[in-house]
C-alpha cells in the first residue's frame, strides 16, 4: 500500500473552532485533506433534521473545494429510523455514501445476549434503508457501546451485506475498551472495515491511586500508529484514515501536523 492509495480526512467534532460548514470546508482543504466527514448533531455542525435542506448547498461546497464526503458522523442510535432515513437521503443528495449509526451503551441493567438481539432486529431495518437509498451505515469500536470491542462488532454487522452495513475502527477508543490484536481486529472485521479513525489515548494512574484515561498527541499514546499502519498495509486497506484527535491542542496546528505525521508513517 502506498500513500496514495489512502486518503486523509478530518471528522469536525475537532473542528468546532473553524467555524460554519463553509468556513470549516476551506480550512480543512487548505490544512490539505482529501474528505471531511461532517458531525450531525444539533450543537454543530449539521442537526439530524436538517440534513436535507442543507445537502445541496453542502455538497456545492465540498466539490467545489475537492474535498469527498466518506461519512457523515450522526450519534443516532439503530431504533432510530425515521432520522438515519432523513440522514441518508440528505446523504445521498450530497454524494456521500456511508453515515455513522450507533449501537446501545452497555450499561449491565439489560443483559447482553438480548442487547445484542434487539441490535440485529435493528439493524435489519437499517439494512433495509440502506439498500433503499444506497447510503451504508457503520458502526464504530466505541467505549461504553455493545460493540466496544471489534468482536462484537463483527457480531453485530456479519449477517449482514457488507455494501449496506460496515464498521469503523477507532483504535484510539480500543485503547478504553475493547482492546484486541491490531491485526486480528482488521482480519476479523474483514469487507466490513471501511473507515478507520486516528486519534491517540493512554492511562493514568492518580495520586488517589485510581486510574483514568486522557487523549494524547497522535505520538504519545498507547496506539503505536506505525504499527497500525504496517497492519493496514498487509491487509490492502485504501479507504480513509479519519482524524478524530482530541489532544488538548488548537484545531489547526493539531491538525496540521497529525497528517504530516501519518503521511510520514504511510
Amino acid at each position: 500500500m502506498e500513500a496514495r492509495n489512502v486518503k486523509h480526512s478530518v471528522f469536525t467534532v475537532v473542528a468546532k473552532e473553524f467555524g460554519t460548514v463553509r468556513q470549516t470546508a476551506e480550512k480543512v482543504r487548505e490544512l490539505g485533506y482529501d474528505g471531511i466527514e461532517w458531525r450531525i448533531h444539533p450543537d454543530y455542525h449539521i442537526a439530524p433534521d436538517k440534513v436535507e435542506e442543507v445537502a445541496q448547498e453542502v455538497g456545492a461546497i465540498c466539490r467545489a473545494l475537492n474535498l469527498e464526503i466518506p461519512c457523515l458522523c450522526t450519534y443516532l442510535l439503530s431504533h432510530e429510523k425515521a432520522l438515519i432515513e432523513k440522514v441518508m437521503r440528505g446523504a445521498g443528495a450530497m454524494g456521500c455514501p456511508a453515515i455513522r449509526v450507533r449501537d446501545p451503551h452497555y450499561t449491565g441493567n439489560e443483559n447482553i445476549h438480548g442487547l445484542i438481539e434487539r441490535t440485529l432486529a435493528e439493524l435489519a431495518d437499517v439494512e433495509k434503508l440502506s439498500r433503499r437509498h444506497k447510503v451504508k451505515a457503520l458502526l464504530e469500536t466505541h467505549m461504553g457501546r455493545i460493540g466496544a470491542s471489534p468482536a462484537v462488532t463483527y457480531e453485530l454487522v456479519r449477517r449482514f451485506d457488507p455494501a449496506c452495513i460496515g464498521a469503523i475502527l477507532d483504535p484510539g477508543n480500543m485503547v478504553v475498551e475493547g482492546m484486541m490484536h491490531w491485526k486480528m481486529a482488521m482480519e476479523l472485521l474483514g469487507p466490513y472495515l471501511c473507515s478507520v479513525h486516528v486519534k491517540n489515548a493512554g492511562w493514568t494512574k492518580g495520586a488517589d491511586g485510581k486510574w483514568s484515561y486522557a487523549f494524547m498527541r497522535l505520538e504519545e499514546g498507547a496506539v503505536d500508529w506505525k504499527v497500525v499502519i504496517n497492519y493496514l498495509k498487509e491487509i490492502g486497506y485504501t479507504g480513509y484514515l479519519t482524524n478524530e484527535n482530541f489532544a488538548d491542542v488548537p484545531a489547526s496546528a493539531k491538525l496540521a501536523s497529525d497528517l504530516a505525521y501519518m503521511k510520514s508513517l504511510l
